[in-house]
């Protein structure tokens, strides 16, 4: 008796064991199931409930890379510009901005809180490139419209990016801008470019070399770099005579003034995003007669895009100059409203992306932006400024349009 009890035991402990394996098997393909739909489903607010349109940003407003920050306030103004006649179809607007420090990880992380806590109905004006690169794909999929992002790298302008609409320039155009300028006044003169190492630099060397064919020296960074010491020695023992620097606004100064105090002085050409801020010609003592490419009307123009802006910056923005970085945001403010304004009905985000792909020959600070819905094209054209007497001059016969929508 005690064995066949022993027996009916041992089977009770089996059936019980298998039962559990299954149940937890079931547990497990319910869970999979609920966490793959959840990741595949269409981020919150999608639909503008309420009286309010709420856009998100990430923009570096501390560390090295803080200049650039200064576009939250350009599009801080436009909003107030906006709110004060009405806003869009009677709702206000408003911008919800974090600092991401530079940092991709940051940036991913502050994305995700906009999106799934802060409930944006878009990102807009967003800057950076590395930063931008880690959240694009991810906003794309889950169906939330990115706008205007500070950036003209690649791979925001590839097909199939139905939410992504940049509105700079390609970084090639800012390349073959500087190229074909240096092949036509510079030729046969020793070339250099110095450039940040990531989705940022590359594509502008890539210009660059597109329109020269070569550069006798080509010098990457990282963004962390605060010492080009060895740098600015190499360019100079090198007999370089042209440097275009494809670097933002903090890496730029550094090398520039690192220059000066080695007694070099080389024909210098900056990327816009290099030469934006208001006080750069107190920050570079040296700055006469160096180049810098624009896709935006220099400050203190007298270009009506360029007034509207200024005018708006001084009601509006809380003390900030109307630099360069600040319209940025300003035009990435202009994209927002144009397709908002447009929408009959619910707004909804594949209204806003509809309305967007409308746009024809569009009149920004930045120029025409042209938008489909086979291609989502930014600006299509760069110049070149010049430093004279303190202030930034338009170059005569310096424009490259490298649009594909001519």
């Amino acid at each position: 008796m005690m064995g066949l009890s022993k027996h009916k035991e041992e089977q009770m402990q089996h059936v019980l064991s298998r039962s559990l394996a299954v149940l937890a098997l079931t547990v497990a393909s319910v869970t999979t199931a609920g966490i793959a739909s959840s990741q595949t489903a269409t981020a919150p607010g999608a639909t503008v409930e309420g009286d309010t349109i709420v856009f998100g940003q990430t923009a570096a407003q501390s560390g090295p890379q803080a200049p650039i920050g200064a576009s939250k306030w350009g599009l801080e103004a436009f909003i107030a510009s906006v709110n004060a006649n009405g806003g869009v179809a009677g709702k206000k607007l408003r911008l919800i901005s974090y600092d991401d420090g530079y940092q991709p990880a940051q940036t991913t992380a502050l994305d995700k809180k906009l999106v799934y806590e802060d409930r944006v109905f878009a990102i807009v004006g967003s800057i950076g490139s590395p930063t931008t690169a880690a959240v694009y794909k991810a906003l794309n999929e889950e169906h939330v419209p990115l706008l205007s992002m500070g950036s003209g790298s690649p791979i925001f302008y590839e097909p199939g990016l139905k939410y992504v609409f940049p509105s700079w320039p390609i970084y090639t155009t800012d390349g073959e801008t500087m190229g074909n300028y240096v092949k036509k006044h510079f030729p046969g003169q020793a070339a250099a470019v110095i450039y940040q190492d990531d989705g940022f630099g590359k594509p502008i060397l890539a210009g660059i070399k597109k329109s020269l064919g070569k550069v006798d020296l080509e010098i990457p960074y990282v963004p962390s770099q605060v010492d080009f010491s060895s740098a600015v020695i190499k360019l100079k023992s090198s007999g370089i005579k042209v440097v275009m620097l494809a670097t933002i606004a903090t890496s730029g100064a550094q090398i520039l003034n690192q220059m000066d105090s080695l007694s070099y002085h080389p024909t210098r050409i900056l990327t816009s995003s290099a030469c934006g801020y208001g006080g750069i010609f107190g920050a570079i003592k040296s700055l006469e007669g160096t180049y810098c490419t624009a896709f935006l009307p220099p400050p203190g123009s007298s270009d009506p895009q360029w007034v509207e802006f200024a005018n708006a910056m001084q009601k509006y923005g809380q003390g900030h100059p109307p630099d360069i970085y600040a319209a940025w945001g300003w035009l990435a403010g202009q994209v927002a409203y144009a397709g908002l304004e447009k929408i009959k009905g619910p707004i909804t985000r594949d209204a806003l992306v509809a309305q967007l792909e409308t746009l024809r020959n569009f009149d920004t600070i930045a120029g025409k932006i042209n938008y489909s819905p086979e291609r989502h094209e930014g600006s299509c054209c760069q110049l070149l400024w010049q430093a004279k007497g303190g202030k930034w001059e338009i170059v005569p016969d310096s424009q490259f349009n490298g649009s594909a929508m001519k």
